[in-house]
């Protein structure tokens, strides 16, 4: 499988505190790393999902490292999932991307 999305860290950058004059609406932009690259603006649009916006920049920016546990898993189940410890890998894959997405 090839990887057909913008490679490297992909972090949260908080740009906004209070878009368009509310304080309660902050927008963030997800950036890839290390050249800066912004690849999406969270919550400029819409006020009503603000209280989600960080977290919605947050899961959007850690993809990068749920694809790769997801692909992980994969492997591991597709190797041999008769032994025991091969589940367990790929659980523990699994758990590190979820962890990771909050």
């Amino acid at each position: 499988m090839t990887t057909k999305h913008t490679p490297k860290s992909w972090i949260v950058e908080q740009v906004e505190t209070s878009h368009n004059g509310y304080a309660d609406w902050p927008v963030y932009a997800v950036r890839q790393m290390p050249e800066n690259h912004c690849l999406a603006v969270v919550g400029r649009v819409d006020r009503a999902t603000a209280g989600y916006n960080e977290a919605n920049a947050q899961l959007m920016a850690i993809a990068p490292d749920l694809l790769a546990a997801c692909k992980g898993a994969l492997a591991a189940l597709t190797q041999g999932v008769t032994v025991p410890k091969d589940v367990e890998r790929a659980r523990k894959i699994l758990r590190a991307g979820i962890e990771k997405a909050g």
